[in-house]
């Protein structure tokens, strides 16, 4: 079976305008007596120079970050799902080691009591994220949202967070990530008050290593079929517990990588390159696929239903 799969382009811009009001006093005007010609030499000033602006490029992060918080994130992992049960403490650095296919949803936020609390509270409240020290907080989603609390369930917390998905990592290339957040000024969640200057970061070392899956190998030229429906679920995190015995064929038109996400008899991430044949290998019977991408420089997506022996790609739509 042959068929063609495209992606639907999705575009979301947050853009945070800030406004500097600038105070200016009218101007005024001074008199000034004529100078009287005198036979005593005067220096000519030497002008002063001038100093050159050098524009400074936005540093490129190292692998790739897709910003949300925790609404319309493409499938990923949570860094609870590499730690399980161990508690992550501030200032120490976890070392994280996962499969380089793997997508890690990065996120840190602050809760308060009530909506009024957060928002008396928020204005002292300074985010962090960078990787191997470098800032790359614009590259985060930010996002108001309700949250149970983790004490009693019965009550509802006001929360604001930020956070993206990394992906795209790389086999031999650890890196440090650093999140949290600084409180600048005194304030208070509705239960405690906290002083200026505390601080709460955590640090990943995330170690990229070869998945369990097998490697995608190149494959011969596909014919296409019908498009299939936008995605709107996230399917659930790549796990397998199948006999891998089957593989689908598949061919990336689109342009550019994608990363594609099959649920069914075992879960699987593939990450594609950009014009590759690919032979994925997969476990016998039916999936659920999700494939995130870009289609001409734009975030886009898709998604629908294939077999093992199935023959596909990919397109922008």
């Amino acid at each position: 079976m042959k068929y063609p799969h495209f992606l639907g382009s999705r575009v979301g811009v947050v853009i945070l305008i800030f406004s500097i009001i600038a105070c200016s006093s009218p101007a005024e005007l001074f008199s000034t007596s004529t100078p009287v010609p005198s036979n005593t030499p005067t220096e000519t000033p030497l002008p002063s120079p001038t100093e050159t602006l050098v524009p400074t490029s936005t540093p490129v992060p190292p692998v790739s970050l897709y910003g949300c918080a925790s609404q319309d994130c493409p499938p990923s992992k949570y860094i609870s799902d590499y730690t399980g049960d161990t508690q992550i403490q501030p200032d120490i650095t976890t070392t994280i080691s996962i499969p380089y296919t793997d997508s890690v949803h990065l996120f840190t936020g602050w809760c308060a009591k009530t909506k009024s609390d957060l928002s008396t509270s928020l204005p002292s409240i300074q985010f962090f994220f960078t990787i191997d020290n470098v800032s790359y907080l614009d590259q985060l989603k930010e996002e108001y949202y309700d949250a149970p609390d983790p004490q009693d369930s019965s009550i509802t917390e006001s929360c604001y967070g930020m956070g993206a998905v990394a992906s795209g990592w790389i086999v031999g290339q650890s890196h440090l990530v650093k999140i949290g957040i600084t409180i600048s000024m005194d304030t208070s969640d509705g239960w405690d008050n906290y002083p200026a200057g505390t601080t709460y970061p955590y640090f990943y070392l995330i170690v990229p290593s070869e998945p369990a899956t097998a490697t995608p190998l190149p494959s011969p030229t596909l014919t296409p079929l019908p498009l299939p429906p936008v995605a709107t679920s996230k399917p659930p995190a790549p796990s397998v517990s199948c006999q891998i015995n089957s593989n689908i064929i598949i061919q990336n038109r689109s342009g550019s990588p994608f990363t594609l996400y099959l649920t069914g008899p075992g879960s699987f991430t593939f990450n594609l390159g950009s014009g590759d044949y690919s032979t994925v290998k997969v476990c016998s019977g039916s999936y659920n696929y999700t494939v995130y991408g870009t289609c001409n420089g734009s975030p886009a997506n898709g998604s629908g239903r294939i077999s093992d022996g199935d023959q596909v790609y990919f397109a922008c739509k």
